[in-house]
């Protein structure tokens, strides 16, 4: 070995010579620290077979490489288009207007079916608010669609959308005392990316009263059928021409309720009305009922309309009569026809009979031209003067009322006294409306043999009238007074 020089502290020539000599080479796992020497990514590439593919395939390189760059772009496309997380908040403004219907549309293909017509307004650009329906105590199925095109009425807001919202009224809860605040509607957002959120919100003010008007219609189903007869008897008046019916009513509701007859007129016979009085829950009360007899010439039992089904969509006249049934707590009133049995029909037609036994015969005609008077106003009011020559198979009419066509602005009634002989024609008045279609007058006789009366009624359907008619309104054609009940003998304008 050389020999260290004194001071430098370096190695010989010889010394490293021998040095070099005897060195072995290190393991293949040994590294040095400082990465000296390590393969490249280049040299592994080689080493694993990478490099010399894509040398032999480089159109397959290439389209990896075109692959990869449209995945970037793609990305990045996606990153800078991508919606803000969905907030289902939804903001409009919900305003009433008035439909062009009613509310409630009775008799619906559906049954009852309640309409509320709304505007949306203030919805935040991009954004569709749409009513999709109304719920509350007493409604049932429920829609709602835009009637923007087809709506007719007055709106507050132009340009607003406006919408129906319909339900079914089905009553199956009983409801007869529901809130105003128990009712809300339902609204859908979408927004522009095709999200979608639902709320629902108070009626808005102004809107239809859902709650009063689904009480009324559940208080008539309620007490539809809810009356019977439990007993009926029958006093006779000559005199009056009237058959008092005393009947005792029971009621199958489970709540008080007020009941009295309705004032109803049948053509031959009215119903008079009775003061209302208190009836318990399934309890009875006993009434009298007043027939009034107002032409024997066909008079017969009182047949007020019967709801078939519980919507009211079937009604069929049957024998009975009507009568007003008020709900004790809030004073709800509802139309109940209580049918008589089929004895009890048989007494109520032999009492009739007993005040028509006799009854002459009557026939009115009126003669010469009637007087027409122009009385103007608003519809054209006219009044005519006619002059009826009264017939009676026996006995004297000893009063003629001849009443005025109900679409008069005032209808009035004209009574004549007939002389005591009964000869010679009796002058009344009659007045209509020439915007109204009238119906051909309404004459009442009483006839008299000097110990008992009898009432007479029938219509004048005279060509004179009608032609008179025609003459006083240009506005008016033969065909539309057919429809109210005129002959309808003249084809032509005289």
């Amino acid at each position: 070995m050389g020999r260290l020089r004194d001071g430098d502290g370096r190695l010989d020539l010889d010394e490293l010579g021998s040095v070099i000599e005897s060195a072995t080479a290190a393991p293949a796992t040994e590294l040095l620290e400082d990465g000296i020497g390590r393969p490249t990514v280049a040299e592994r590439f080689e080493t694993a077979g990478l490099t010399p593919w894509r040398r032999r395939h480089p159109l397959a390189t290439g389209a990896v490489g075109i692959v990869m760059a449209v995945g970037l772009v793609a990305l990045a496309v996606r990153v800078a288009t991508m919606p803000p997380p969905f907030d289902p908040t939804v903001v409009a403004t919900i305003t009433a207007v008035s439909g062009p219907d009613l509310a409630i549309k009775l008799d619906g293909p559906d049954g009852d079916v309640g309409a509320g017509w709304f505007q949306v307004d203030a919805v935040p650009a991009g954004d569709r608010v749409a009513i999709t329906g109304i719920h509350g105590p007493g409604l049932g199925a429920t829609d709602g669609s835009d009637q923007s095109s087809a709506y007719a009425g007055a709106i507050p807001i132009q340009g607003a959308p406006v919408w129906s919202a319909r339900a079914i009224i089905d009553c199956r809860d009983g409801v007869t005392r529901p809130s105003e605040d128990d009712y809300h509607l339902t609204l859908r957002k979408t927004d522009r990316w095709g999200r979608s959120s639902a709320v629902e919100v108070p009626l808005p003010i102004g809107s239809s009263r859902w709650a009063d008007t689904v009480a009324d219609v559940c208080w008539s189903r309620l007490t539809a059928g809810s009356l019977s007869i439990a007993e009926l008897d029958t006093r006779v008046d000559l005199v009056r021409s009237q058959v008092n019916l005393g009947i005792r009513v029971r009621s199958s509701l489970s709540v008080a309720a007020i009941v009295g007859s309705e004032l109803e007129d049948f053509g031959s016979v009215r119903v008079g009305q009775t003061f209302r009085a208190p009836l318990a829950a399934r309890g009875t009360i006993d009434t009298d009922v007043v027939l009034s007899i107002l032409s024997c010439d066909g008079a017969s039992v009182p047949r007020p309309f019967f709801p078939q089904t519980s919507t009211y969509s079937v009604v069929s006249r049957e024998p009975g009569v009507g009568f007003g049934l008020q709900s004790a707590e809030d004073r709800r009133t509802a139309y109940v026809p209580v049918r008589f049995t089929a004895d009890q029909t048989r007494e109520v037609e032999a009492a009739i009979g007993r005040v028509c036994a006799g009854s002459p015969s009557v026939g009115v005609r009126s003669v010469g031209t009637p007087q027409v008077f122009a009385l103007g106003g608003a519809y054209s009011e006219r009044r005519f003067r006619l002059q009826l020559d009264v017939a009676t198979s026996s006995g004297r009419a000893s009063a003629v009322e001849v009443r005025d066509d109900p679409g008069a602005q005032s209808p009035t009634t004209a009574v004549a006294g007939v002389a005591a002989e009964g000869v010679g024609p009796v002058t009344v008045s009659w007045g209509f409306a020439c915007q109204n279609t009238p119906a051909p007058p309404t004459v009442s006789v009483i006839v008299t043999d000097g110990r008992r009366s009898w009432p007479w009624r029938g219509t004048l359907t005279d060509s004179a009238i009608e032609r008179a008619v025609l003459r006083a309104c240009p506005g008016q054609s033969a065909t539309g007074l057919a429809a109210n009940g005129w002959p309808a003998l003249l084809g032509v304008r005289p």
